[in-house]
């Protein structure tokens, strides 16, 4: 696909069209328009967090992420829909759809619950791989002296990452290296 070639280069411009997009441009739009639609998903979970109860999984984290998240997605669809940043909402999808299998293994009950619980801390660690990723695919625009047309936007997105990176590493750090330290 010409699209997702285009987003592996590492000097394709970052910048801002309010254009109506070309040809070559439907298809990431398209795909950031779905990637969108998930966003909006994402507070189902929530929904169902709340109405099972679960308050504990209701966090900080959790909020700040599907909140921040959904804006950007915003943002990159109407302002952005460029090849780098479907490329993102790719990776991202592709983490999601590990974490949503893993949600569904769980619900089919305590047994099943036990056989898959190892897995999580691993999506946890995909998810902060996700996040440096993001930011090493970020830092080449400024890296390679690529033109950012809107460093605003830029250090809103590395900002987001960065910060998302964070608390997925402070979660880690309190749920996986206490449960080894008690074991």
């Amino acid at each position: 696909n010409n699209e997702l070639h285009m987003s592996i280069k590492l000097t394709q411009p970052l910048q801002h069209n309010r254009t109506k997009p070309t040809q070559k441009f439907s298809a990431i739009t398209r795909c950031l328009w779905y990637y969108f639609l998930l966003k909006i998903l994402d507070y189902v979970e929530t929904g169902i967090f709340v109405l099972r109860k679960k308050d504990t999984q209701v966090t900080a984290l959790h909020l700040y992420h599907h909140v921040s998240t959904f804006l950007l997605a915003w943002i990159t669809l109407r302002y952005y829909a460029i090849p780098p940043i479907a490329l993102m909402s790719i990776i991202n999808s592709f983490i999601h759809t590990i974490m949503y299998t893993y949600y569904l293994l769980a619900a089919w009950g305590p047994n099943v619950q036990k056989a898959v619980a190892p897995i999580k801390r691993w999506i946890t660690i995909l998810q902060m791989v996700q996040f440096i990723v993001m930011i090493l695919y970020g830092l080449q625009y400024i890296l390679s002296g690529c033109k950012v047309t809107n460093y605003f936007i830029f250090c809103i997105y590395m900002g987001n990452v960065l910060i998302n990176f964070y608390m997925f590493y402070n979660f880690y750090q309190k749920t996986y290296t206490k449960l080894k330290k008690t074991q």
